[in-house]
């Protein structure tokens, strides 16, 4: 890993002092930071019972490959389909996996189409995609090339706009003299500016340290750039340790939510009630200039990390609702250094391994509720979406969740098939947090959860990657690509929220 010291006595306390800070500067806008104050003790009735609900049963399954391996990362919802991108190693010179774009109509999953990334020696694969109202839709990725114009070295980013056919245009690279990552994207709801969420262990250009020295190992970063994916500005932020941006979404009024992670050093707030132990997920919010407005940590006195982050609830009348979702090592319920828990009715005890974890703050960066869920093995959330007043939470679990119903995947041959890792689907009340159900399911083989999408029909879409056969396509290679549709009966959009 690329490591930068610093060159100034004294970097590290102010470090420490100013927390998650952030870099690069905009002069369109003044850099007040508003810091959260501690979650407001507030109470809350129910009329939802635990976990008493019957899950969705899905709708549409699509599985597909090649005889080598293909990956899904991320999808959105884009007018009526649903865009899915990730790699695939067809046809790409000297096996380095390439870009692939496809798309399936939102009603039935039929593929309308399938596009490649050019075959130059390059290691490229697109980790995020987003589509605004009127069909707008943006996707970026990472790429290891020696001999592509604007990339500076090591793993760079890139965006590029996508076309009616899925056809990828001319893209915009971007990046550090170290390793760039591509975690997440968000487009605004009239297509003008998208936002991208990333990690890096290099100096992203012109993010620069007001601290005064260098920030540590691997740090965050919250792009903004316009509708053809060319950057505008860039924040780069984090402690002297390991940290990194794993997902982002835009809210109504165009700002950037973040989520990610930190490594165990403290993040510097006054109010010792907002710290955790080990390793910190965090979710934050800053304005379109960049400005950041909140950071909140959550999670408890272990390791957790912030994998994917939603905007839901509506501004106008003051229920408007940032939820995070990723995973912990720790129990919520257990005391996290004299931190207000405000744990969510249906919440489980810890599990074993890790289980996933999801969290809802205020507009304010308040905590509203926390809740946990998870089995015996290692479990993660990867994608989050808010759909009126239901939070759909998708992932990957290592064991048969506690209080999970199995559902069937359309064409299987065995809709009760297990085996290895399974995909799974939650419901939770929006404004309680109160969990409704959870639905797995799964191949023979393991599946990888990457993402959640809800479409414009009315559909929410998760997808990842599978070792098995899904539904009714077999495998063809080592690993395929899948997405599999759940009705929920509402207007969806582009607004996906995927993680790496």
């Amino acid at each position: 890993m690329h490591l930068r010291r610093s060159t100034a006595a004294g970097v590290a306390a102010a470090l420490l002092a100013a927390g998650l800070a952030a870099c690069s500067r905009d002069d369109s806008a003044s850099t007040s930071t508003t810091e959260p104050r501690p979650p407001a003790s507030t109470t809350t009735t129910t009329t939802i019972v635990p976990g008493s609900e019957a899950p969705l049963e899905p709708d549409w399954a699509w599985q597909s490959g090649a005889p080598d391996d293909d990956t899904v990362e991320a999808a959105t919802g884009r007018l009526d389909q649903v865009v899915l991108v990730g790699g695939a190693r067809r046809g790409l010179a000297a096996g380095e996996p390439g870009s692939q774009v496809v798309g399936l109509a939102a009603a039935d999953g039929v593929q309308r189409y399938r596009t490649e990334s050019p075959s130059d020696r390059s290691d490229d694969i697109a980790r995020a995609v987003a589509a605004a109202a009127d069909g707008t839709a943006l996707a970026c990725g990472s790429l290891v090339s020696a001999d592509t114009s604007g990339f500076l070295g090591g793993s760079d980013a890139w965006c590029a706009p996508v076309d009616p056919a899925g056809a990828l245009g001319a893209r915009t690279g971007s990046g550090s003299e170290g390793d760039d990552e591509v975690t997440g994207l968000a487009m605004s709801t009239a297509g003008e500016f998208a936002y991208l969420s990333a990690s890096t262990d290099g100096l992203y250009p012109g993010a620069e340290d007001p601290t005064g020295g260098f920030l540590g190992e691997r740090d965050a970063l919250l792009i903004r750039t316009d509708a053809e994916g060319r950057p505008r500005w860039a924040r780069q932020f984090g402690t002297q340790g390991d940290d990194a941006a794993n997902g982002v979404a835009v809210t109504a009024d165009d700002d950037a939510v973040v989520a990610g992670t930190t490594s165990d050093e403290a993040l510097g707030f006054d109010d010792e009630s907002l710290r955790r132990g080990g390793r910190d997920a965090w979710v934050a919010r800053s304005d379109p200039f960049g400005n950041q407005r909140w950071l909140t940590p959550f999670g408890t006195s272990a390791d957790d990390t912030g994998r994917a982050v939603a905007a839901g609830g509506d501004a106008t009348r003051g229920t408007e609702t940032v939820v995070a979702v990723g995973s912990t090592n720790g129990d919520v319920r257990s005391s996290t250094d004299g931190a207000e828990q405000l744990v969510a009715p249906g919440s489980a005890p810890a599990a074993g391994g890790s289980d996933v974890l999801v969290v809802a703050v205020d507009a304010g960066g308040r905590q509203q509720w926390i809740t946990q869920l998870g089995s015996i093995g290692d479990d993660d959330a990867a994608g989050v979406v808010v759909d009126g007043e239901t939070v759909y939470v998708a992932g990957t679990a290592g064991d048969a969740i506690v209080g999970s119903q199995r559902v069937d995947v359309p064409g299987a041959a065995d809709g009760a098939a297990t085996g290895g890792r399974d995909a799974f689907l939650s419901a939770y009340d929006l404004a309680t947090g109160t969990w409704r159900w959870t639905a797995v399911f799964g191949s023979t083989g393991d599946e990888r959860v990457t993402g959640l999408t809800l479409s414009d029909d009315g559909h929410v879409v998760v997808v990842g990657t599978t070792s098995g056969t899904l539904g009714a396509t077999p495998l063809a290679g080592s690993t395929d690509g899948f997405a599999v549709a759940f009705p929920v009966g509402s207007s969806g959009g582009g607004g996906a929220a995927s993680s790496a």
